[in-house]
């Protein structure tokens, strides 16, 4: 007994129902074709999506270095606002002390070849100090530019000048 080979060109599923369409050999290779040409299209759309995620990733890397850096940046900035606080105190502390022994009168007439000193002298007469010509360190007559009388500055060495 010799049997038939099997049809090649029609092709059937003998579990499946019987209502089931026959197909071809070619509808199979068309249907491979297309599952192929679908996975290349799926392949492609992944490694899209892998380059995606690790371009995503080094900006991740990136945007965390520098909030690193500005943490570090807003850290150095507050000390530095602190330092900047102390120093403009400390700079005004010294000024204050270093006009301690400072002396300004302001409206001073000024006659010519008239000594500073002289003028000094006779102004804490009349306002009942007494004046030592040797402890004045120096004497600064400040133009006002004839809007107003010359200002006068005296520096003192210590406060026992004037007394």
């Amino acid at each position: 007994m010799t049997k038939n080979p099997p049809n090649v060109d029609n092709w059937k599923c003998n579990n499946c129902t019987s209502n089931s369409k026959d197909l071809t050999l070619g509808d199979i290779l068309k249907k491979l074709r297309l599952m192929r040409t679908e996975q290349s299209e799926l392949i492609r759309s992944v490694n899209l999506c892998h380059d995606k995620i690790g371009a995503l990733a080094r900006q991740e890397t990136a945007v965390k270095e520098y909030l690193q850096k500005t943490e570090t940046l807003e850290a150095k900035n507050s000390t530095f606002e602190k330092e900047d606080f102390t120093l403009r105190q400390k700079i005004k502390d010294v000024e204050q002390y270093s006009k301690l022994n400072l002396v300004e009168i302001y409206g001073v007439p000024e006659p010519p070849n008239e000594e500073i000193l002289n003028s000094i002298h006779a102004i804490g007469s009349a306002l009942d100090f007494k004046i030592v010509k040797k402890k004045i360190r120096s004497t600064l007559v400040i133009d006002c530019r004839k809007i107003t009388p010359n200002q006068v500055i005296t520096e003192e060495l210590s406060n026992s000048s004037f007394g």
